[in-house]
């Protein structure tokens, strides 16, 4: 019987699922022959709107294929034979899998291979993808066609619910996204909080679709749907930070070494006693020298959050390895242990002035880099976010600091290579790249494309293989620290990504090791790193003076 009511679905159906097929192959077509850079004009327009378009016909051919047995009213006569409603529904499940996932799928493969990897490599970023599609798509419209009695009514139906989502995500925006203390959803565990989230939500559609095709009670059926909905977007907004930090630490497990990291405040030290040179860390995406402190400035006063920047020594971090932190938090007290300030989560400050407004909130953050000193450790600093008012008011007294990280230790996975001038190459994690110069000659563009999950961070550069000489390092993080090797977000399956590396400053206020001259011969050097463990650590910085640590800039002769 179910088979037979999927055949009967298919020879009513079949234009709309051809019609369905042909815009998702228009958009592989697209996407293939655009390769690694987009080309500015409607072809950018329409790789923003074809997955928008095709995410929105396969709930409208989910939503036509349920009503074609028709649950609202009883007028059909499916309702007199001896059909079980299970069997409808398990139908309908399969004619949407086989007609309109399935050939989804095949294209979603074809597209993946043409960017050069392997048609077994390309199986699970589709399949991930497709399941994405289900959930956001499949799942709701399910549903909803289940609940309505035609399609005008479905539209109606979805109009409303839409526009109930939308003042839910405006209040949150304002509310809760713009909090990063309440969810983990942007942080590299937001694949705990979104898989947990959709195999959730799609259970219960089903049971409620189970129920539906039983009992035949639209309204009821409606109104849980609308709630069940409601609450999947709860949890993406409030899912418990222990919850999802301790799901990712048990599937990744403690390798070997983990226990020897350990931070410390290094011992007698003062702003004046690190000269620029001695440490690296991260900073505006470039891994680069610093020197710790900063100025109390105007940028302090508009913002409503000083950073109160802080050496830190990283023991038995292996050489090239990174340490970043995924979230901190820090108490000050004063030298008789009374509490000064208690910062259990981001510190938060609203924007009004100047035209800008908004919420900022910051997390204490930690950052090294695994360049051992002479004595064995690493050097990083701690950026402690302090409500300017806060930070005014005790940075002249004796305090001390206890900040708690958690932390994402990331091991070096090598190097890979590409001539910086017109070179075309896949390289393995990361996708097919391409480099070249831009038009005003100046920077090596350097643009991937990819369907897998690239590496946790990526560092690159220019090098002159003959001198060794390299410019500056650009580094940047894209937090994802899922177990399988999809690149699951959605709308589209593939993610495009680049970085300008600048080898001459046409102002000629800078100089770079490797310039002008020597870019037909130079390489671009990618490094990337992926999550070797989760850590959670605490470092106690001793009695100091904030104001201590305020870099002192010259001030300018007028």
């Amino acid at each position: 019987m179910i088979w037979h009511i999927v055949k009967k679905d298919l020879r009513l159906m079949w234009p709309f699922v051809a019609l369905l097929t042909t815009l998702a192959a228009m958009q592989c077509g697209l996407e293939i022959s655009a390769g690694t850079v987009v080309p500015a004009g409607p072809m950018v327009v329409l790789l923003q709107l074809l997955p928008l378009i095709v995410w929105l016909s396969i709930a409208v051919v989910t939503v036509i294929v349920v009503q074609q047995d028709n649950l609202v009213g009883d007028r059909h006569d499916w309702l007199l034979r001896p059909i079980p409603a299970h069997s409808v529904l398990a139908a309908k499940v399969l004619f949407v899998i086989l007609a309109v996932h399935a050939p989804l799928f095949l294209i979603d493969v074809l597209q993946i291979a043409a960017t050069g990897i392997s048609v077994r490599q390309a199986l699970i970023p589709a399949l991930s993808h497709q399941f994405v599609l289900f959930f956001l798509a499949t799942t709701p419209a399910l549903i909803v066609g289940a609940t309505t009695r035609n399609v005008v009514a479905a539209v109606g139906f979805s109009v409303g619910v839409f526009v109930l989502f939308t003042l839910i995500l405006f209040g949150v925006n304002f509310g809760v996204v713009r909090n990063p203390a309440v969810s983990p959803i942007q942080s590299g565990y937001s694949w705990v909080v979104a898989w947990t989230t959709f195999l959730l939500y799609v259970a219960i559609i089903f049971f409620l679709a189970r129920f539906q095709y039983r009992e035949r009670r639209e309204t009821p059926s409606r109104i849980v749907g609308v709630i069940v909905t409601v609450a999947a977007f709860a949890l993406l907004c409030w899912f418990p930070w222990g919850a999802a930090i301790k799901a990712q630490q048990w599937i990744d497990g403690a390798p070997v070494g983990e226990e020897a990291i350990s931070l410390s405040f290094p011992a007698g030290s003062s702003l004046q006693s690190l000269p620029p040179q001695t440490m690296t860390g991260g900073r505006n995406g470039v891994l680069a020298p610093f020197r710790p402190g900063r100025d109390l400035n105007i940028l302090d006063l508009v913002s409503g959050i000083h950073q109160v920047t802080l050496p830190v020594q990283i023991a038995g971090l292996p050489t090239g390895d990174v340490m970043t932190s995924d979230r901190g938090t820090f108490r000050i007290e004063s030298a008789t242990g009374i509490s000064l300030f208690d910062a259990n989560g981001p510190i938060c400050a609203r924007l009004d002035r100047g035209g800008v407004s908004g919420t900022n909130c910051q997390f204490a953050i930690l950052r090294g880099h695994g360049a051992p000193t002479d004595a064995g450790v690493a050097r990083g600093e701690i950026q402690l976010p302090l409500p300017t008012a806060v930070y005014k008011q005790i940075k002249n007294q004796p305090v001390r600091i206890i900040v708690d990280f958690t932390l994402t230790w990331l091991r070096h996975n090598g190097s890979q290579f590409l001539h910086a001038v017109n070179d075309k190459k896949m390289l393995a994690g990361i996708g097919l790249c391409t480099s070249g110069v831009d038009r005003e000659g100046d920077d090596i563009e350097l643009r991937c494309v990819t369907a897998v999950r690239q590496p946790t961070c990526i560092g690159a550069t220019l090098a002159d293989v003959r001198t060794g000489a390299r410019n500056p390092l650009l580094f940047g993080c894209r937090l994802d620290y899922a177990p399988l090797p999809a690149n699951w977000l959605p709308p589209a399956v593939l993610k495009r990504s680049g970085a300008d590396l600048p080898f001459l400053d046409l102002d000629g206020l800078a100089h770079y090791p490797v310039d002008g001259s020597q870019i037909g011969e130079a390489e671009v050097v990618i490094d990337t790193f992926v999550p070797r463990a989760h850590l959670n650590r605490s470092v106690e910085i001793p009695s100091i003076r904030l104001s201590d640590w305020e870099t002192r800039s010259p001030k300018p002769v007028l």
